[in-house]
C-alpha cells in the first residue's frame, strides 16, 4: 500500500511532459564526411534483409552521421534495394529510430527487471531501498550498453543523443512511449526514498543527473578535455563510482 500511494502521487507524469527525454539528447546530425558504399567481403551466410539494414545503418550512421550517409549507400552495402527500406522501416528517419530502439529496448528491459526487484523488496520490508541502490538500477544497464563487448556502446549512445534532431518531437515521443510506465514507477520509488522532496524537484534532479551522464558517455573525448586521470573511462568500476557520486550530489537536500 505504501508503494501504491507513491505511484498514485506520480501517475500524472508522462513522457510528454519531458522527464523521459533524459534518455536521448539533441545533437548535431550533420557530418563533414560522406559515406561510400563498401564491397561485400566473403561469402558467409547473411542475416535477414531487415537485420542487415539495421546493422549496416548503425555502423554508417555512427561513423558519418545521419546526413553523412545516403539511403542508397546503406542499401547497397546491405545488398537490398530501396524498396526494402520502405517495406521494413518506412523511411530513413524510421530506420535511424529503429537502430536506437533496438538497443534502448534491451536497456529498458534490464532497468525494469531491476526496478521490479526493488519494488518487491519495498513491499516485503515496508522500507524503501537507499537512493544509491535505486539510481544504480537505472545506471547499471546504461553502463552495460556502454561497455558491451562489441565495443560500439559509445557510438550507440551517441546515436541516441541525436535522435530528436533526426526524427523530431513526434517521432521522439513514439520512441519514448514505452518508458512512461517505467518512469512513473521509478519516480515513485525515488519519492519513497526522498519523502521530504517535492515530486517536481525529484524529477528535475533526476533529469539533470541522467542528462549529465548521457552527455559524458556520448562525448568520446570528454576525458581528455576535462577528466584527465580523475576518471579513466576504460575502468568501468571507477566510472561507476564517479558517476554515482556526481549524480547523488544533485539529490542532496541541504540547500
Amino acid at each position: 500500500m505504501i508503494l501504491q500511494s507513491f505511484q498514485t502521487t506520480y501517475q500524472g507524469f508522462s513522457v510528454s511532459q519531458g522527464p523521459a527525454r533524459s534518455a536521448v539528447r539533441r545533437g548535431s546530425s550533420n557530418a563533414k564526411r560522406q559515406a561510400r558504399p563498401r564491397k561485400a567481403a566473403g561469402k558467409a551466410p547473411s542475416p535477414p534483409a531487415q537485420e542487415r539494414l539495421r546493422l549496416v545503418a548503425q555502423r554508417l550512421f555512427s561513423e558519418y552521421g545521419f546526413n553523412g550517409v545516403s539511403l542508397r549507400t546503406i542499401t547497397d552495402e546491405a545488398q537490398v534495394n530501396i524498396a526494402a527500406v520502405n517495406y521494413y522501416y518506412g523511411s530513413k528517419q524510421n530506420l535511424y529510430a529503429e537502430v536506437v530502439k533496438h538497443h534502448m529496448t534491451a536497456v529498458l528491459e534490464a532497468r525494469l527487471e531491476r526496478l521490479q526487484a526493488l519494488e518487491d523488496e519495498f513491499r516485503r520490508r515496508g522500507k524503501p531501498p537507499s537512493l544509491r541502490v535505486v539510481f544504480e538500477s537505472w545506471l547499471v544497464p546504461t553502463l552495460d550498453l556502454y561497455y558491451r563487448p562489441e565495443g560500439d556502446g559509445p557510438a550507440i549512445l551517441g546515436l541516441a543523443m541525436q535522435l530528436d534532431g533526426v526524427v523530431g518531437p513526434e517521432g521522439l515521443a513514439k520512441v519514448l512511449q514505452p518508458y512512461a510506465d517505467y518512469l512513473r514507477r521509478l519516480y515513485a520509488l525515488l519519492g519513497a526514498c526522498l519523502p521530504d522532496m517535492p515530486p517536481e524537484m525529484i524529477i528535475w534532479r533526476f533529469e539533470c543527473a541522467t542528462a549529465m551522464i548521457f552527455y559524458l558517455l556520448g562525448q568520446p573525448d570528454w576525458q581528455i578535455r576535462v577528466a584527465h586521470d580523475y576518471c579513466n573511462i576504460a575502468n568501468r568500476k571507477l566510472m561507476h563510482q564517479r558517476l554515482m557520486d556526481s549524480a547523488l550530489t544533485l539529490f542532496r537536500t541541504d540547500g
